[in-house]
């Protein structure tokens, strides 16, 4: 049977991150927003860092338990400045990640909000973790 890598999609329609490929630390990652769309391979660093992959699932798996809303900003960092995303909470159950991405090969950044619904943490959080555990496989 073949080996079918998992896919995490953060977002919805016209705006989301999709995260894929992982291997040896280093995944595929897109960001598509109206008119653009970036695609590179960004390392996340080791386990348990800031900007590792254990951090972002941890982000999620945090805002699925507080999918009510929670004080201020949750915060994950990709290694080299090559990703941040800073989530906040509307009080009225949207979660806003406000998106940041290095475009490659230039010095430039793309900036966007990207916002999810709190049905969607969990499947990412559940997600996410399926993806990291697939190098493994």
């Amino acid at each position: 049977m073949d080996h079918i890598d998992p896919v995490v999609v953060i977002g919805n329609g016209d705006r989301r991150l999709t995260l894929s490929e992982y291997r040896g630390g280093v995944c595929t990652v897109a960001l598509d927003i109206p008119g653009i769309h970036v695609i590179d391979r960004l390392g996340f660093g080791e386990h348990g860092s800031g900007g590792s992959e254990d951090g972002l699932c941890e982000v999620f798996e945090r805002m699925t338990a507080d999918w009510r809303g929670w004080s201020g900003d949750l915060l994950w960092n990709g290694t080299a400045d090559t990703m941040q995303l800073v989530f906040s909470h509307d009080g009225i159950g949207h979660v806003v990640a406000d998106t940041t991405f290095a475009m490659p090969g230039t010095e430039g950044y793309v900036r966007t909000t990207i916002t999810l619904e709190p049905g969607q943490l969990g499947r990412i959080a559940t997600e996410l973790r399926a993806l990291f555990d697939s190098s493994s496989d």
